[in-house]
């Protein structure tokens, strides 16, 4: 568990959900239960009241006695974690005190005891964010690579989320896809286009009307010297558009795509500044 500093706890949600203690699994069998962890999981500190977990657990439709459906599954987190939680302390720490009642719902504090992969992934992020905003970029592509390289699967991928997981899953998820962008961008401008070609094929692969994606493809191909293959990517990405979409290109890329035909450009300095730093479908115009 060396991922998470030696803590006695464990949890991974960058995945398949994950919890426990060395090889023993605390993850409930159970789907409410399960996503009511999961919850706590992503929100340590945080107060869930009992309107969200309900909202999560029977997505608008509870049953009458929900609020005693909620206690019961907490008494049964409760009882994992007494188990779970050992710190290396004289005192075997309390289950009430880890996983509070407080008014209007419950708060997770598990302190010293308690380490998650999607917490290190955001630490890593912004650390090398403000890497990138100081001028580092070699620091800040090792420190999203590192975040990135937390990444197991789909986050929560074998649970069946509700409303509120779903959308915790969604920011995690985009997170992961701006982090990914932002960290090829950095590789670009060190000169690593020959280390990303590969990824990018399989990325404007599966988004297919990406356009900020599409455009980092293009410059990595023709900076590898593969020109006529950055132009059909973009007549691929205009199609796929037109079909789809019902539109065209934006400008932008489209201007990408004249400066990659002049057999004269210079792609080999940092992007182009006409590539907006942003990370949606359509940069902002």
């Amino acid at each position: 568990m060396a991922l998470f500093g030696g803590m006695e706890m464990y949890v991974g949600l960058l995945g398949p959900f994950q919890a426990g203690v060395g090889e023993a699994s605390i993850v409930p069998t159970a789907g409410k239960p399960r996503n009511l962890l999961a919850l706590f999981a992503l929100n340590p500190g945080t107060l869930l009241t009992n309107l969200v977990i309900t909202e999560e657990l029977w997505a608008g439709h509870p049953p009458r006695r929900a609020t005693s459906a909620i206690h019961a599954y907490v008494m049964r987190l409760r009882h994992a974690l007494t188990s779970a939680l050992p710190c290396h302390t004289p005192e075997r720490p309390d289950a009430k005190e880890i996983l509070q009642t407080v008014p209007g719902g419950y708060v997770l504090r598990p302190g010293e005891c308690f380490a998650s992969d999607a917490a290190e992934f955001r630490r890593l992020v912004d650390l090398g964010n403000r890497r990138g905003e100081v001028g580092d970029r070699d620091g800040a592509a090792q420190l999203l690579r590192a975040a990135l390289d937390l990444w197991r699967g789909p986050a929560l991928a074998d649970l069946q989320p509700g409303p509120v997981l779903e959308r915790e899953i969604l920011a995690l998820e985009e997170r992961r896809r701006t982090a990914t962008e932002r960290r090829i961008a950095l590789d670009l401008e060190l000169g690593r286009h020959h280390l990303v070609l590969d990824e990018l094929t399989e990325l404007t692969a599966r988004n297919r009307m990406h356009e900020y994606l599409h455009a980092l493809h293009m410059v990595a191909l023709q900076r590898s010297g593969r020109r006529t293959s950055a132009i059909e990517l973009f007549e691929r990405l205009r199609r796929d558009m037109e079909k789809g979409l019902g539109t065209e290109p934006a400008a932008w890329i489209n201007q990408l795509r004249l400066t990659v035909l002049d057999a004269d450009a210079n792609l080999d300095n940092p992007l182009p500044k006409e590539i907006p730093p942003v990370y949606g479908d359509r940069p902002a115009r």
